[in-house]
């Protein structure tokens, strides 16, 4: 199948990907990096059902300034509808043999096809012969490609041919990061925003060869194993004080900090300089170690350890060229894997399809949504909004509000000091039993800062993503909007706001609930109890999926739905305030009409009507 550069995005990528993946049935995996707030996005689509999903996920999410990228490998599911994890025992195959090179591809045009069983011409003693590819794609600058020969039988599981992606990664001394089963790489027709360089189709018209043409392709013996055992590495001091070194390597070892781009090569220099040195595997490893922890190249990922052990690896089989690779770390984990979905319905095909709201309180505020409480001082908006998250962390209804389950729920109080908020919460707590405080300790969370949070600023976020990150929450309660940004809410703060709130959305699963303030009453607005009331610019309310108005009455505070994005708008209604600063629904059918025919003094014929203890 031809790909020829001047056809569209679409017809190049439809091609594209069915030369990689043909006519088998399973799903493929397609995440996107957010390089500005370094989130990954997990995303899985049927295949072959959904090539159109799939070729418009690429193209928006290049439109949208993602990194996107996607597995050559094809995987299982746990059901027709519902993909795995991206790890090697959920794949079901590959029609394709690559590896990735990182800078030196125009070296390697010279090795195919040489075969040398002497090691005087080869590109490896007993190198064996490897074929012209099926496909080469340009990742960005010259000489980064990433390179596929296509197979005419599918190759089931990964065993077999993850071996002979390892075996030309060595005969091309190619990038030892990328013959793994789980690699990602960059489809063409997208963009490297690392690098600010288009990914490119160079040749598509190679052939496709029968299985039997790499099985004289066995991988290079590991000579090296991973045998090595962390806690029993030697000092770092000790092995420097025991080795002759030059003053290049030893000042490159003392770098504190090695530019980006160049720290696979300064390690693959540093492990062929270990080993030519005389230096044992350990005593290698513990260099490199060192060195890495520093350089942060492989730094905090799950298989540091294994690719230090290539470098040394490829270091004894004498492999004079350094090596590198990129950095996918977070792809593993199931969390917030997700089902990739068509962006374009017939009008018919768009009403039947099988789209439901999670609800995390029915009616109200959906899974990931956005909901706020807004009111004037002193009618209760924090006791409403944290009777709100102790429903929702002990899975109770929420006045008139259904929670289907409970969820673990955060508190960051950023308006009440420490002390304030112990009081206010003791208060709240004598009602409620020993066994729901003892379950709420488990399920709600309470951060006291009691001082402003940039949000809209980066250090803002990461600070909140650290708390955030031990947490886990189903629900993020602010208390109050207005705390989350250093600047007014203007239309330019709003819209930032927005932006990190969606984010953190998508990171953790959770939805957000928010306590901010409306407009004060005014001879033309009296009662301002509109959307438009809330204070601050409109934006700030515009990606909220429901917003209410609490507005002061003597029995206790009226309940107004100002926006409901998903559900109808719950009608107004009253509700009253106990010792414990615990609302309910006030017990009549017709709420309003009892809010009527209320006393000045805010007594009922039940008593009184409102605790004396407001905040």
């Amino acid at each position: 199948m031809s790909l020829t550069s001047d056809e569209s995005p679409t017809e190049g990528l439809s091609k594209f990907f069915n030369v990689i993946w043909g006519e088998v049935e399973g799903f493929v995996y397609l995440p996107t990096l957010d390089r500005k707030s370094n989130e990954w996005h997990k995303v899985f689509f049927p295949w072959p059902s959904y090539e159109k999903a799939v070729i418009q996920h690429v193209l928006s999410g290049t439109a949208r300034g993602l990194d996107v990228y996607y597995s050559p490998a094809i995987y299982k599911g746990e059901g027709p509808t519902k993909p795995g994890r991206p790890v090697k025992e959920n794949i079901k195959g590959s029609n394709v043999i690559w590896v990735e090179f990182d800078g030196n591809a125009e070296d390697y045009q010279t090795l195919l096809g040489q075969s040398d069983g002497d090691g005087t011409g080869g590109p490896q003693t007993g190198a064996q012969r490897v074929p012209e590819p099926t496909v080469r794609v340009q990742s960005s600058l010259d000489g980064h490609e990433h390179v596929y020969w296509r197979v005419d039988e599918f190759m089931e599981g990964y065993k077999s041919w993850e071996d002979k992606n390892r075996s030309i990664t060595y005969n091309l001394r190619s990038d030892t990061s990328g013959w793994d089963a789980t690699q990602i790489l960059r489809p063409p027709y997208t963009q490297n925003y690392k690098r600010d360089r288009p990914v490119t189709v160079i040749t598509q018209d190679g052939p496709v060869y029968k299985r039997e043409a790499f099985d004289h392709l066995s991988p290079p013996p590991q000579i090296v194993t991973e045998n090595i055992v962390i806690d029993e590495l030697p000092s770092v001091e000790s092995v420097i004080a025991k080795y002759p070194w030059d003053e290049e390597h030893f000042k490159m070892f003392m770098d504190p900090v090695i530019e980006e781009g160049k720290r696979s090569a300064a390690l693959m220099r540093m492990g062929y300089f270990c080993i030519e040195a005389g230096m044992t595997d350990t005593e290698a490893y513990a260099v490199l170690y060192n060195a890495d922890e520093r350089w942060g190249k492989y730094k905090g990922r799950a298989d540091q350890k294994r690719r230090l052990v290539d470098i040394i690896d490829r270091a004894r089989q004498k492999h004079p060229n350094p090596t590198a690779g990129l950095t996918f770390a977070g792809l593993l984990g199931q969390k917030n894997i997700q089902t990739g979905r068509s962006l374009t319905y017939g009008f018919k095909d768009f009403l039947d399809s099988d789209i439901k709201v999670e609800w995390a309180i029915e009616g109200l505020l959906e899974v990931g949504g956005l909901g706020m409480l807004a009111s004037m001082p002193g009618v209760g908006k924090t006791q409403v909004s944290i009777q709100l998250g102790i429903c929702m962390a002990l899975g109770r209804d929420f006045l008139r509000w259904k929670i289907p389950e409970p969820r673990k729920v955060v508190l960051l109080s950023l308006e009440m000091s420490h002390v304030g908020l112990k009081i206010f919460m003791e208060t709240i707590a004598a009602g409620y039993s020993e066994e729901d405080v003892k379950a709420l300790n488990e399920m709600f969370i309470v951060v006291p800062l009691g001082e402003n949070i940039a949000l809209d600023k980066p250090d803002g976020l990461k600070f909140v993503e650290s708390l955030l990150d031990d947490i886990q929450p189903g629900l993020i309660l602010i208390d109050s909007i207005g705390k989350l940004s250093m600047e007014d809410l203007s239309e330019k703060t709003a819209k930032s706001l927005n932006e990190k709130f969606g984010y953190l959305r998508n990171k953790y699963n959770a939805s957000m609930w928010f306590i901010h303030h409306n407009r004060k009453a005014s001879d033309g607005n009296k009662k301002p109890t509109d959307l438009s009331d809330v204070y601050g610019n409109q934006y700030l309310t515009a990606e909220m999926t429901s917003v209410l108005i609490l507005w002061p009455h003597p029995a206790g505070a009226e309940v107004i739905s100002v926006k409901s994005r998903l559900a109808a708008k719950a009608p107004t209604f009253l509700a009253t305030r106990d010792e414990h600063l615990t609302f309910s629904v006030a017990p009549d059918s017709d709420t309003m009409q009892l809010a009527e025919r209320l006393t000045s003094d805010g007594n009922t014929d039940d008593g009184p009507a409102s605790a004396s203890l407001t905040f």
